[in-house]
């Protein structure tokens, strides 16, 4: 039996680029490498704004700032429009983070959404503490590692200082991201909400500040924060 799940995303784009096509080619390529080592057998497949019928480049043309993840059988779909790469402040490492986001959704594991995707901040936490770790080693760094006392002071913590510098760079572009949602975050003031129950709804989000948050933990291999994950699971 077939099965499909879709995901979707959309926001309002930015006429500021930061990502080319060009860069954006070389992502998929560390996308489609490290699938071969993330995927759960190897009858399960990738795709990266397929265009099956449609022009070429056509997800990348659209100036909708987009992301989303469907999945048909083992077969899964990653699709990442040009508006959301060239918004503003967006790094390629940023846009990283985001394409492993959307991988989460279909193999980032339990807990998931009653659609039967794994949730958003379980995508998130898939994101940093699994996919970015084998991403970066196929993709050359966007940027020079931000180095500030908060910075320097957390990755003081992680096994690997280099990815985790470069990791919070990348979470940077997030920061960003939530600001054009109206979301102000920051990394040294996490969220004070507590779950006591999963929210298993299709349409459910954490708060901005949340979903930061559970990307920090993920670097460092921490739980996740219980503003989405309560204590009893």
């Amino acid at each position: 039996m077939k099965k499909l799940i879709f995901l979707i995303l959309l926001y309002s784009s930015n006429s500021f680029s930061t990502v080319t096509l060009e860069e954006f080619n070389l992502l998929k390529v560390a996308i489609h490498k490290s699938f071969l080592i993330l995927r759960p057998s190897s009858d399960h497949k990738l795709t990266i704004n397929l265009t099956t019928n449609l022009p070429d480049n056509y997800w990348w043309n659209l100036d909708v700032a987009h992301a989303s993840y469907s999945r048909l059988d083992n077969t899964h779909n990653i699709f990442i429009f040009g508006g959301f790469a060239r918004l503003e402040e967006m790094t390629l490492d940023g846009l990283a983070i985001t394409a492993c986001h959307e991988l989460g959704h279909g193999i980032g594991g339990p807990p998931y959404k009653s659609s039967g995707s794994s949730m958003e901040g379980q995508a998130d936490y898939f994101a940093t503490k699994i996919c970015l770790p084998i991403v970066f080693n196929y993709l050359e760094a966007s940027s020079t590692s931000t180095e500030t006392p908060f910075n320097l002071e957390f990755c003081s913590n992680s096994e690997d200082f280099s990815f985790c510098l470069r990791a919070l760079t990348a979470l940077e572009s997030d920061i960003f991201f939530y600001k054009t949602l109206g979301d102000v975050v920051h990394f040294e003031t996490p969220a004070t909400e507590l779950a006591t129950l999963l929210d298993y709804s299709p349409t459910y989000y954490p708060s901005s500040q949340c979903r930061l948050d559970t990307s920090l933990n993920g670097i460092l291999g921490l739980k996740r924060p219980g503003c989405w994950y309560p204590e009893i699971n």
